[in-house]
């Protein structure tokens, strides 16, 4: 699983090719692949060049030999239930925030208004929270 270091790089800091996007917010127009339509963010590789023409991708295959990364919008688990699937995503980190069994998580959802002067982010790498609820887990591997 992923540090928050490594969440934060992923989505904040990395170096783009062309000055190029590091992902892109699909939870309110949705990805359509092999006829569903799925919500979430796309993850694009550091020498994405196709920003404007990746979605002419439409199978799972196909957005894997490009290189990207889809995390589903899943919602996330409080008590026996699962609530916001398709609104929002909320993925763990490998990082504890504290001493009171929290950790870090990113966490996406929809774009909306929000009263100024502090509007909240669409996306948020570094986001701590309880450990007891249930988000999702993106497994990774280093690549060789």
């Amino acid at each position: 699983t992923l540090s928050k270091d490594e969440w934060k790089y992923l989505f904040n800091t990395r170096t783009m090719v062309n000055d190029g996007d590091r992902y892109e917010n699909l939870t309110e127009l949705g990805i359509t692949v092999e006829g569903v339509t799925f919500n979430g963010v796309v993850l694009f590789p550091d020498d994405f060049t196709e920003q404007t023409t990746w979605k002419e991708y439409t199978t799972w295959k196909a957005l894997n030999d490009a290189g990207l990364v889809f995390l589903p919008a899943t919602g996330c688990r409080i008590g026996k239930e699962v609530i916001s699937v398709g609104d929002f995503g909320r993925y763990w980190s490998s990082t504890a925030s504290d001493e009171w069994g929290c950790a870090y998580s990113v966490f996406f959802r929809r774009p909306m208004p929000m009263p100024e002067p502090e509007p909240m982010p669409d996306v948020t790498p570094d986001a701590p929270v309880s450990s007891n609820s249930g988000f999702s887990v993106r497994l990774i591997t280093k690549c060789q």
